[in-house]
């Protein structure tokens, strides 16, 4: 809801704020895209001990 008052120019928060309900089917994919979109998802290293460090 944040980003849409901020003025972001994305559907996906749109329709992510438009869910009837959390556990909607569709909801995780739908929530990852937003947070791609504005350039939030996190993706750790593929190296067990290089992503243990990164998310300290």
């Amino acid at each position: 809801m944040d980003a849409l008052i901020a003025g972001v120019e994305s559907l996906s928060p749109a329709e992510l704020a438009g869910l009837p309900r959390i556990g909607e089917p569709g909801a995780p994919e739908l929530f990852d895209r937003v947070l791609e979109e504005l350039g939030l998802f996190f993706r750790p290293p593929a190296d067990p001990l290089a992503a243990k460090y990164t998310m300290m």
